[in-house]
């Protein structure tokens, strides 16, 4: 047994901002390694082994197992060692408690509203696993993302959705086998939430025109059944984060969908928003295909006037004029929707101050 008057203190800070009062004072006897210093801290902080990152104050470098401490200050954080493939795994880590443990030790610090049962059933552990993953691992991480892959066939769909969730944070832009995996997840049918969740995952981290991406997206718009209206809606919302210079290709996929009265509101009203932000300024076809949203007097149409309304101003620059006159013609409707009638006043206000704005820059230079 080492004399107390032998035994050497340490100061552990949790994390490389975190305030020394926040610090852990650690003991160790003599010639004691790095691995027996984490040994202590996941005696006091539950904070695995396996997932422990020291670097030393001094000398700002990580601390490897098998390093004497030598220091007297380092600093602790959460993460996945590159060397420590499938340490996150149900065989190595089985018991619940210590794993919800391990996830608030994480990026975040603490979860609100997550139950601490102590149910250790093979779904629920495997759905923490990816919230650790998740929580913990580094962006781009390979062996977090394989991981991920992995529970992305699980039979539970909650396993799948935590795993689509997961992967949207971790992967990195561009990672061809985890878009091929997402993208084979948009025939999930068993759960509401993961197609739909797949469909932004995808939008997130496919290359900006990403044809493959796209052409999937548009497919979703026309999936067929009652139950896929999340998912044609989801589909269309989709389209803007990964379309740039496919433009003209997505408009011409979407602008049938605004055209269609038999469809679901919703998805038309995503499509025509998505045509909208997509667009270049003064896309004839798309100012025209507003104009008509908004002269269109079948009062089912409403809703419909009212976001073409909305969205014309975000088309429109130099084609102001002539659109400002369409609109002069909707107020002048005796029926018109009272709630379109303002909204065209709005859009006509909106468009008239732009173009006052622009005339006053071009007149300044």
């Amino acid at each position: 047994m080492v004399e107390p008057s032998c035994m050497r203190s340490v100061q552990v800070n949790l994390g490389q901002g975190g305030d020394h009062r926040d610090a852990l004072r650690v003991d160790l006897p003599p010639d004691s390694k790095a691995l027996d210093l984490k040994v202590k801290i996941e005696g006091q902080n539950t904070l695995l082994v396996p997932f422990q990152h020291l670097v030393s104050v001094r000398l700002q470098e990580e601390v490897e197992d098998d390093q004497p401490v030598n220091e007297e200050r380092y600093y602790l954080s959460a993460a996945l060692p590159a060397r420590a493939k499938g340490v996150i795994t149900p065989e190595t880590i089985a018991n619940f408690e210590q794993m919800e443990k391990l996830w608030n030790k994480g990026e975040s610090g603490s979860r609100p509203g997550e139950s601490s049962t102590s149910d250790k059933r093979d779904v629920e552990i495997k759905e923490l696993q990816a919230k650790i993953l998740s929580d913990i691992a580094a962006k781009g991480d390979h062996l977090a993302i394989n991981s991920l892959l992995g529970l992305l066939k699980d039979r539970s769909t909650n396993v799948r959705l935590s795993a689509v969730l997961a992967l949207a944070r971790l992967a990195k832009r561009g990672d061809g086998r985890v878009l091929e995996a997402l993208t084979s997840c948009l025939n999930d049918t068993h759960h509401v939430n993961v197609g739909p969740a797949a469909l932004k995952a995808l939008a997130l981290l496919a290359h900006m025109d990403d044809r493959t991406v796209i052409d999937s997206l548009i497919a979703c718009i026309t999936c067929a059944g009652p139950n896929e209206l999340y998912m044609r809606a989801t589909a269309v919302e989709s389209l803007p984060g990964v379309v740039k210079q496919a433009a003209s290709y997505v408009i011409s996929e979407l602008a049938p969908v605004v055209q269609n009265s038999k469809a679901e509101k919703e998805v038309r009203m995503a499509a025509l928003k998505s045509m909208a932000v997509v667009a270049d300024k003064d896309h004839a076809g798309v100012i025209a295909l507003l104009v008509d949203c908004i002269r269109c007097a079948d009062p089912e149409e409403s809703d419909m006037r009212k976001a073409a309304v909305e969205w014309l101003p975000h088309v429109v620059e130099k084609s102001t004029d002539n659109v400002l006159e369409q609109l002069t013609i909707v107020l002048e409707w005796s029926d018109a929707d009272k709630e379109v009638i303002r909204a065209v006043r709005d859009a006509a206000k909106a468009l008239r101050d732009a173009q006052r704005d622009r005339v006053m820059v071009s007149a300044s230079e």
